[in-house]
């Protein structure tokens, strides 16, 4: 017998509007016999059943349980800064910064890295509608002591360059552009 756990935490959008965040936990357990089937393709196996379950879900089978029986709940929002970061995988979510923040900056991060492959710099305007976030959005990561700009700038420096701005990849940068391709970091 297999068990596989998943857990996600999601924060929800004005367009998911009254619903301001998420939490699951599924588990499914497999039996085998006398198969020996190898860890990923267990794994592969587990998500697949899980895709078809949620697929022909069915409202009905959701019934009401006790929150304390598994879910954490959050932090109020005076202990936020107090709170360490948050561990996805191998990875940290830094103090303070929303995840959904944290993953606009890491689209910006794995375009400079896909756009300035052959070492040159990329422009804040060429990054515009690419990577699906606005101007505004990009202008707020780029600002100068916005909290996702202080996490942004150890990943890409940016340098003014007449009305746009210039970004190239720190080497911490490159490292966890790599990992942002490799599926190990969120984007």
């Amino acid at each position: 017998m297999f068990l596989y756990e998943l857990t996600r935490k999601e924060t929800k959008g004005e367009a998911d509007f009254p619903v301001v965040g998420v939490q699951a936990r599924i588990a499914i357990s497999m039996d085998f016999g006398t198969v020996d089937v190898p860890p990923k393709a267990r794994r592969r196996l587990a998500a697949n059943l899980l895709r078809d379950m949620m697929a022909n879900l069915d409202e009905e089978e959701l019934v009401a349980a006790n929150p304390s029986q598994f879910l954490t709940p959050d932090p109020p929002l005076a202990a936020v800064a107090d709170i360490t970061p948050r561990r996805h995988d191998q990875w940290l979510q830094p103090n303070g910064l929303d995840l959904r923040i944290v993953k606009s900056a890491h689209r910006i991060i794995a375009e400079v890295a896909e756009k300035g492959v052959s070492g040159r710099v990329v422009l804040a305007a060429e990054l515009v509608g690419a990577i699906g976030l606005s101007a505004p959005t990009i202008g707020r990561l780029l600002r100068d002591g916005e909290p996702a700009n202080d996490y942004l700038k150890q990943f890409v420096t940016i340098t003014p360059t007449g009305r746009t701005k210039a970004l190239d990849l720190t080497p911490a940068g490159r490292l966890l552009a790599s990992k942002i391709r490799a599926g190990s970091v969120p984007m």
